[in-house]
């Protein structure tokens, strides 16, 4: 009997047993699931995060990802302050290129236009967002510059030159010519051929000056001579002459005086010179009113000795052919008189040097104001 229930209750062991072991198994199995769904959702939502380029930190715990993500964190803040340090090195730099007055134009291999500075877009006439994705050769049509640019490119990159863009804008807007200090320098594109970064340095006003003081020493040599001859001249009469002639030699000795003047003013006008570069120095140039008649008269009698020995005529008269008239307000102008006075007299002089002897040298007129 005992036998028989023994048997009977063995199956239910056995079921009881298993049914316990099943439990456990899809327990397992469904913890499992739940701990790896978890995983993989903290797992998408880093990946998340990183596609997504957010610059906020990761959510750290106590599992197995809690050092990954502080690791992540940590690169992430990592670049954060690499990103904040490059943007204000390029914003520095950005500033400077608006702010310097030198043209700076990026081109690509194909000499399109991937940026320009404002001190660009003022040379080019161009605006500075529409000029961007064009060619250089719309913006301007310059032979001297587009060739430049080719011959920089060539030679990758690095080239410098002199140029002169005919159609170029200046400060004001005016369309005048530029004369232009060209160089350029390699740009890295990050896929396809380089491309140049070009700097056009405005030296018009420096060749001016250039001019100006080349054109101010050859003429020197030519205003000194003529005050020089004349005190020469008049010196050697005033030598003949002695004591036998007070009046003309009173004369003689002013017409000296002025010509002494005249080399003294010379000598200012080689410090005018700096005075004309320098435009807030202008008001130092000494003006006023100036009769004509005087500064024609003091031309006259400077010239006449020189003239009179090639016998060389000076005459002055009004248009009608009558004397000239004495000086009055009217006939005047503003200004310096010994600057007034020296292309009258440089003029009376070549035309002088070079007419025949026995010659009348033409007339001075005053024909009104």
């Amino acid at each position: 009997m005992l036998l028989y229930h023994a048997m009977m209750l063995a199956p239910m062991f056995i079921l009881a047993e298993m049914s316990v072991g099943w439990i456990v198994a899809i327990a397992a199995v469904l913890l499992g699931g739940i701990y790896v769904w978890g995983l993989h959702r903290r797992v998408r939502q880093f990946r998340r995060a990183l596609e997504s380029g957010s610059t906020a930190e990761l959510p750290v715990d106590a599992s197995s990802l809690g050092e990954l993500a502080t690791a992540i964190n940590r690169r992430l803040r990592d670049h954060a302050e690499q990103t904040t340090r490059a943007q204000s090195q390029l914003d520095e730099v950005t500033r400077t290129l608006r702010a310097t007055p030198i043209a700076v134009i990026a081109l690509d291999a194909k000499q399109r236009v991937l940026g320009l500075n404002p001190a660009a877009a003022r040379l080019l006439a161009c605006d500075e967002m529409q000029a961007r994705g064009r060619l250089l050769q719309e913006l301007a049509l310059e032979p001297a510059l587009n060739a430049f640019i080719d011959e920089a490119l060539a030679a990758s990159g690095v080239a410098a030159t002199q140029l002169e863009m005919k159609h170029s804008r200046g400060d004001r807007g005016e369309d005048r010519a530029h004369v232009l200090s060209a160089s350029s320098e390699p740009l890295e594109m990050k896929y396809g051929p380089h491309g140049i970064v070009l700097s056009l340095v405005d030296v018009t006003r420096a060749r001016q000056l250039e001019a100006m003081r080349s054109e101010f020493a050859a003429n020197v040599s030519h205003e000194l001579r003529t005050p020089i001859t004349t005190i020469r001249g008049f010196v050697d009469t005033l030598t003949q002459l002695g004591r036998s002639d007070l009046d003309r030699s009173e004369r003689f000795l002013a017409i000296v005086q002025r010509s002494v003047v005249r080399l003294s003013a010379i000598v200012e006008d080689i410090l005018t010179l700096s005075l004309l570069e320098d435009p807030t120095r202008h008001a130092a140039l000494e003006t006023k009113r100036i009769p004509l008649l005087e500064i024609m008269q003091e031309c006259a009698e400077d010239l006449a000795h020189t003239a009179e020995l090639r016998e060389v005529s000076i005459a002055m008269e009004d248009p009608d052919g009558s004397p000239p008239r004495r000086p009055c307000d009217g006939e005047s102008i503003a200004g310096d008189s010994g600057r007034h006075k020296s292309p009258l007299e440089r003029h009376s002089s070549c035309a002088r040097r070079f007419d025949r002897d026995s010659a009348r040298l033409g007339r001075f007129r005053f024909v009104g104001h």
